[in-house]
């Protein structure tokens, strides 16, 4: 999400109906056509259109840069359309008939966002790598001339879902990444990971075979780590070399059972722990006094043990912090 939609989605004046427009589900509320509400973020389409279906949907657009286009259910089977979209900066592809992506080239020289799931063709990514300008990418099961990716030197995003790779090393081109998303895959040698310097966020879910963390602490500039269902990982590296980590959740890590090295983060400001029914109240003494901790959020799987670890911190630090796009910012829980 860009900074401009980000404060555009954040905005408590604009009508929630308003942020996103769907012009095939709201037939039965307000005109879908009516023009697009300034503070509005995504325009989506998700039936059968032809090309005069199209064109028509572009008009709506109306140039539009800071709307996302956001393609889903069978809408479409090519991306030909988008030469009615001059200037497209976002656009959201989840349509599982997409059989080719040529059309890219209508806004290879606008487009900055680009995410592509839920195909089932196996295309080629020389189209995407002709879109230079682009910051943000996500894709899913795509590997097809992967290696023509590197010409996407602006990237500050990367998300890969279902795309297993041996190492980092096909990431290598991407030095000012900011972002990084990695899951649903087979197991990766980490041991680049800190190559990568002007990282600052870090998301890993469902890695299968996945045991050894310890290549997290070589990505010194961290402000943000998420891991989901590592069932496999039963301690983390010392994260006391992170001094600029404010953020770490945990879901679904059921093997873990150490967090000390999590105590000596010397930033890190909120701590959420879900699910990880490896852990014991002991576990959690190591965080008592931690100098920056604000907001402990928790969940071992079990009754008793939840009570006896929400006795030993204060009240205050328990409180829920709802997650949170910041505009300009990878962190994602504020200070409450």
């Amino acid at each position: 999400m860009t900074d401009s939609a980000s404060t555009n989605a954040s905005s408590k004046n604009i009508p929630h109906q308003e942020l996103a427009r769907n012009v095939d589900t709201e037939a039965l509320g307000p005109d879908p056509w009516r023009p697009l509400h300034e503070g509005c973020n995504a325009l989506c389409i998700q039936k059968p259109k032809n090309d005069l279906e199209m064109q028509q949907v572009s008009k709506l657009w109306n140039g539009r840069c800071d709307v996302e286009v956001r393609l889903l259910g069978y809408v479409v089977q090519d991306f030909e359309f988008l030469r009615y979209f001059p200037g497209l900066e976002r656009l959201n592809v989840q349509v599982p008939i997409i059989k080719n992506i040529e059309g890219l080239r209508h806004v290879a020289n606008s487009l900055k966002e680009f995410t592509l799931t839920s195909t089932k063709v196996r295309l080629s990514l020389r189209p995407v790598a002709s879109c230079t300008q682009l910051e943000f990418l996500h894709l899913q099961g795509q590997t097809k001339d992967f290696g023509d990716l590197r010409s996407l030197t602006r990237l500050r995003f990367l998300g890969l879902s279902g795309i297993s790779l041996p190492d980092l090393s096909a990431l290598l081109p991407f030095k000012d990444l900011r972002s990084l998303f990695l899951g649903f895959c087979k197991s990766i040698d980490l041991s680049l990971l800190g190559s990568f310097t002007e990282l600052e966020a870090l998301h890993f879910i469902r890695i299968n075979n996945l045991r050894d963390l310890s290549a997290l602490a070589l990505a010194r500039n961290l402000r943000r780590i998420e891991l989901n269902w590592l069932p496999l990982v039963e301690s983390l590296p010392d994260l006391s070399v992170l001094a600029t980590l404010e953020e770490l959740e945990i879901d679904g890590m059921k093997s873990l059972r150490d967090i000390s090295s999590i105590a000596g983060a010397p930033a890190l400001r909120f701590l959420g722990l879900w699910d990880c029914k490896g852990l014991t109240p002991q576990s959690f003494q190591c965080l008592i006094g931690h100098p920056r901790l604000k907001s402990l959020n928790f969940g071992v799987g079990r009754l008793r043990d939840n009570e006896t670890i929400a006795s030993m911190f204060p009240e205050k630090l328990q409180q829920a912090v709802y997650y949170k796009i910041a505009p300009g910012t990878y962190l994602r829980r504020p200070t409450p």
